[in-house]
C-alpha cells in the first residue's frame, strides 16, 4: 500500500477512536445518553480490526479509552496532584501495550474468543480496580476483611477471595 494509503487509514482510524471516546462519556451522567453505550465501542472496534494498520491498531484502543477517561474524568482531575491529571494518558499508554497484541490474537484464533475476550478483560480489570479501592490502595485507608464477608455471610465467613470473584463474576 502507498504512504498516502497508509495515512488516511491512519487518520480514518484516530477519528473513529476519537468517536468512541465521544460516545462513551456522551454515554454517562451528566449527559445522560446511555443508550450510546451500546454502540460506543463500535468505532473504536472498527477502526482497530479494520481500519489500521496492524503494527499500530491498539492505537484505536488507547485513544478510544484514555479518550473517554480524559472526557469523563478529566476536569475532575483538574486540581488534583500531577499523576492524577495524567492519569486518563497513562491509561491510554497501557492500553495501548496491553492491547498490542489484540489484533493478531484473534486474527489467528479466527475471531473465536472475540466477544468473550473483552468482556473477560473487563471483568478483570474492575476486580483489580474495586480491590484496590476497598482495600484502601488508592485512599489511604484500611477496611477490614470482615467488613466485605458480613453481608454475604451472616454465619460463617467466606473466603475474601471468592466473595470478591462473585461479586465481580456477577
Amino acid at each position: 500500500m502507498s504512504s498516502g494509503n497508509n495515512m488516511t487509514r491512519v487518520i480514518l482510524g484516530l477519528i473513529l477512536a476519537g468517536l468512541s471516546a465521544a460516545l462513551l462519556t456522551l454515554s454517562f451522567p451528566p449527559y445522560g445518553l446511555w443508550p450510546l453505550a451500546w454502540v460506543g465501542f463500535v468505532p473504536m472496534i472498527v477502526a482497530q480490526y479494520r481500519i489500521l494498520p496492524e503494527p499500530i491498531s491498539s492505537l484505536a484502543s488507547a485513544v478510544g479509552i484514555g479518550g473517554f477517561f480524559w472526557g469523563y474524568f478529566g476536569a475532575a482531575f483538574r486540581g488534583a496532584v500531577w499523576y492524577m491529571r495524567w492519569l486518563p494518558a497513562l491509561i491510554a499508554i497501557a492500553v495501548f501495550f496491553a492491547s498490542s497484541r489484540d489484533r493478531r490474537f484473534h486474527e489467528r484464533t479466527n475471531y473465536r474468543f472475540f466477544v468473550l475476550q473483552p468482556a473477560v478483560v473487563w471483568v478483570g480489570i474492575e476486580f483489580i480496580r474495586g480491590s484496590m479501592l476497598r482495600d484502601g490502595a488508592l485512599t489511604g485507608r484500611t477496611i477490614r476483611w470482615r467488613t466485605l464477608e458480613k453481608p454475604a455471610s451472616p454465619g460463617e465467613p467466606i473466603p475474601p477471595l471468592v466473595l470478591r470473584g462473585a461479586n465481580w463474576a456477577l
